[in-house]
């Protein structure tokens, strides 16, 4: 018997203020928040040295891996390569999608035989966390897609403790935005859901909100106006997400950085990075989580069920 698929739940923006009223958006959002604070004040190198790699981890990048190679297989289509939206993003889609399932049983096979409709449900929350097939976009909803990946690996108890949070930040979602970043360079993915020049960035935000954890109080030698010096943001963007993605930004983008980036611009003014992550942890609620275009696309089953009527917000359970 085929294990039930999460599903879409939110169409109406009452059902999305239930949602974000819910204990299930609560533990999210805990969750979330510990994830901030496990890499607080450390770069990359001092985040994973020495740290034990979880073995689900490892398999978890592997994959990642084998997804980024697969661009390789699909080059773009000739004739469509000065245009948003090249088609032969479906043929990469396509076999993703259809390898995703049993490459998710291989990853949790290292922790013991993992439950069907446990596999059924991570599958889908990563196969949704690449773009649109139909409309060859990708945006905050895929990343937040592959958050609730990652939630899930929580809730089932495959990364526990802040030394496996600090994994899943430094280590998989790097792995992970590699592969978003080659398939937008390569098959010009729309941007969904932009808000043009004035928004934070057109595909991403999770880098932003934990690499501005990872800088809290190195205020003294790198102060968030450091991202306006082209040559330290390149040197230094393997060691912070939030200087990696302000170089991709620069490598995307031509012209003044306060013009074609002014929100971000405008953050860097900013005297500390403590409120710089402040913000963007009420940023990315607000413009992300609270906006029904962007969640309505969200799957809601077992490991991230949709509240029922009276579920006011009982707290965490899962820590």
């Amino acid at each position: 018997m085929q294990p039930s698929m999460p599903r879409k739940r939110i169409q109406l923006a009452v059902e999305l203020e239930r949602f974000l009223a819910s204990s299930t958006f609560q533990r999210i959002w805990q969750w979330l928040e510990a994830m901030n604070e496990s890499v607080q004040g450390l770069s990359v190198t001092q985040g994973l040295v020495g740290a034990e790699v979880p073995v689900v981890v490892e398999r978890v990048c592997a994959l990642l891996g084998q997804l980024e190679g697969w661009v390789d297989e699909v080059p773009p289509l000739s004739g469509e390569q000065n245009r948003f939206g090249n088609r032969a993003f479906r043929t990469w889609y396509d076999k993703m999608s259809s390898e995703v399932p049993a490459m998710v049983v291989e990853v949790l096979s290292a922790a013991g035989e993992p439950e069907a409709w446990v596999a059924a449900e991570l599958a889908a929350y990563l196969a949704g966390s690449f773009g649109d097939r139909t409309r060859i976009d990708y945006g905050t909803g895929h990343e937040a897609s592959f958050l609730l990946f990652m939630y899930g690996l929580h809730v089932r108890g495959y990364v526990e403790g802040a030394p496996a949070r600090r994994q899943l930040v430094l280590r998989v979602l790097p792995r992970y935005l590699r592969v978003t970043r080659k398939l937008q360079l390569t098959y010009l993915l729309e941007p969904a859901g932009s808000h043009g020049v004035w928004g934070l960035d057109d595909y991403s935000f999770l880098p932003f909100l934990f690499g501005s954890s990872q800088l809290c109080g190195a205020e003294r030698t790198l102060p968030p106006g450091i991202v306006r010096d082209r040559d330290t943001v390149q040197r230094l963007a393997p060691e912070y997400l939030y200087l990696d993605a302000i170089h991709f930004i620069l490598q995307m983008k031509r012209g003044p950085f306060s013009e074609h980036s002014p929100m971000l611009y405008d953050i860097s003014a900013l005297e500390s990075w403590r409120k710089v992550n402040t913000g963007m942890l009420r940023m990315y609620r607000a413009e992300v989580w609270s906006k029904l275009p962007v969640i309505q696309h969200t799957l809601f089953g077992k490991l991230v069920p949709y509240p029922e009527e009276g579920d006011e917000g009982s707290g965490a359970r899962e820590q």
